[in-house]
């Protein structure tokens, strides 16, 4: 009997620009077997069991791929793909696990040392010893608001778990990134007047809202060039604006006023 499906996958998975230019993978694998070290690393990213590539999990363990299915997925052939697979084995990258099934052998691969390649939210996640299953767009949502730069938070909290949450029960993971975007654009924008920062689970309480529709927000929050005693005059055309200077120009001129 399979375990119930628990969805893990991410966008994303980390690699060590050093590491990767100048070290060891750099001379123990040819360029072909390196470009399937770095597919290797993508599919245990988005495995459902992060770090380890398996079709499954049984009472007897993981269940593995035909080397057939995993060759044809990432397009290689087989010979190719086996040869960096015992490649990767040999210098330590991976722990292969092999089963037959049904005449076929499967491979299970763990990518070793995986928490080196996970996203900074799922090491938090770790270190908080959270043990509570949340939806996967969390992270999502908490790593795209630093990716903005409003304010950059060092930790996901409880708060922002529940803003987060309570957020996705109105608006898609979708939404809630775009309203992320629009109001970063606009909070750094010089052609804004919006300058009020908020943190994460603020913004979501208070301000995703005023952000979805991005064309609205903008409209909204477009400053005039012109001020008038020190603030910015908003909703003003322009034109009406210096037509109202030239008139009082001319009365100053004329003794008027």
């Amino acid at each position: 009997m399979t375990e119930a499906y628990k969805p893990s996958k991410r966008n994303w998975i980390k690699i060590w620009v050093d590491e990767w230019l100048q070290g060891t993978t750099r001379f123990e694998l040819s360029d072909k077997q390196r470009s399937i070290w770095i597919d290797l690393l993508a599919m245990a990213g988005r495995s459902r069991f992060p770090g380890i590539i398996a079709a499954g999990k049984y009472d007897d363990g993981y269940r593995g791929y035909p080397v057939s299915f995993l060759a044809g997925t990432l397009v290689y052939d087989e010979k190719d793909f086996l040869e960096a697979l015992e490649l990767c084995e040999k210098y330590g990258k991976v722990q292969i696990e092999q089963a037959m099934h049904d005449g076929v052998t499967d491979y299970v691969i763990y990518i070793n040392s995986w928490k080196k390649y996970q996203s900074e939210y799922l090491r938090q996640k770790d270190y908080s010893g959270s043990d509570d299953e949340e939806r996967p767009e969390v992270g999502e949502i908490y790593e795209h608001w630093n990716s903005c730069e409003i304010i950059v938070h060092k930790k996901i909290t409880q708060n922002f778990r529940k803003a987060i949450n309570r957020a996705l029960k109105e608006y898609s993971s979708d939404e809630i990134k775009t309203s992320i975007t629009n109001y970063g654009e606009i909070l750094h924008g010089e052609q804004y007047y919006w300058d009020y920062t908020w943190s994460l689970d603020e913004f979501l309480v208070r301000g995703l809202s005023k952000f979805t529709n991005k064309e609205l927000a903008q409209k909204n929050y477009l400053k005039d060039i012109s001020k008038t005693q020190g603030k910015y005059t908003v909703g003003v055309d322009q034109s009406r604006l210096d037509s109202l200077k030239r008139v009082s120009e001319a009365n100053k001129k004329n003794g008027t006023v």
